[in-house]
């Protein structure tokens, strides 16, 4: 994997991975194929060719990813830059693509003189995005409940800022909060001392999970009724750590009566069939006899999500 500073060169390699980016992902940019200034290939060519800005690309070994970061120009605001359009074509997300682009980025807001400052914004559709950030060194200083609105849809937008390491001084501590704590309010969890689910960077737990109705402490009868109850359950645990069953690397079922499992099946095969995380079975007896099923999951958030700025 190739990452280099795009040239004027590039500038016809550049539209068609921008236009993939808005197309892909609507909620995550400001900007839409109709209105981009960035799908003009004489504006492209422009930009690319100023100093105060750079458009870094990833080759792999055509152009893959691109991230951006401009100057600002006013008197007032020339210690800023701002990223911009960070996007990596989908066959190759997972493997670092995003995070050695920004980290050009940043270099190259180091070689300006009089920089300290470098700004992103980056919406709620995106939370491995503003993960990867985080790790970076950006914090939240604001955010924007309809910063973006998308066919009536509204969508928050959080704006981050990274200040930059200057001569003399200590670079700032990185508080970043990785390990979190969900919690469906199962009765269980109060009483034994557990979460439903743990985000530790970029991976999530999720608890052995049954197929009771934690609002109501309700159990369905029947092992494929309780196991769609489980999945929803589940889901609703990944929803809220950022994550979904696209994410699920491995999952472990545990049934009392393992004659029952097949039964189960089709659901199963609704949720992973086109995921096919590792998995295990195990008939073992559980907590309550009403429980006829019990699964735990396992899910790595990588970058697939559109990163963006």
């Amino acid at each position: 994997m190739l990452i280099r500073r795009l040239t004027t060169d590039d500038a016809e390699a550049f539209l068609p991975v921008r236009r993939e980016a808005l197309e892909l992902s609507p909620l995550s940019f400001g900007s839409s194929p109709e209105d981009d200034r960035a799908g003009s290939l004489a504006f492209v060519r422009e930009s690319l060719g100023e100093s105060d800005r750079a458009m870094f690309g990833a080759f792999d070994p055509g152009l893959v990813g691109i991230a951006g970061i401009n100057r600002e120009r006013g008197r007032k605001s020339a210690h800023k830059c701002r990223i911009y359009g960070v996007f990596v074509k989908p066959r190759s997300r997972g493997q670092g693509v995003a995070r050695r682009l920004l980290q050009e980025a940043l270099g190259f807001a180091r070689s300006l003189e009089g920089v300290t400052h470098v700004h992103l914004s980056v919406t709620e559709d995106a939370p491995a995005a503003r993960r990867l950030y985080q790790s970076l060194g950006f914090r939240t200083w604001g955010s924007e409940p309809a910063g973006l609105r998308v066919e009536g849809h509204d969508v928050r937008e959080y704006h981050m800022v990274r200040v930059l390491d200057e001569p003399g001084r200590a670079p700032p501590e990185d508080t970043t909060v990785t390990r979190r704590l969900i919690s469906s309010g199962s009765t269980f969890e109060r009483d034994i001392g557990y979460s439903r689910a743990v985000v530790d960077g970029e991976w999530v737990f999720v608890s052995g999970t049954t197929g009771f109705d934690y609002e109501t402490m309700t159990i369905p009868d029947g092992i494929v009724a309780q196991a769609e109850r489980c999945l929803g359950n589940i889901e609703t645990a990944l929803r809220q750590a950022g994550a979904s069953f696209q994410d699920v690397v491995r999952v472990t079922y545990v049934v009392p009566h393992a004659a029952e499992f097949p039964q189960c099946w089709p659901v199963l095969r609704q949720h992973f069939g086109e995921v096919r995380p590792a998995a295990m079975m195990i008939s073992a007896g559980l907590a309550d006899p009403r429980m006829r099923i019990e699964i735990e999951v396992t899910a790595r958030i990588h970058d697939h999500r559109t990163l963006q700025g």
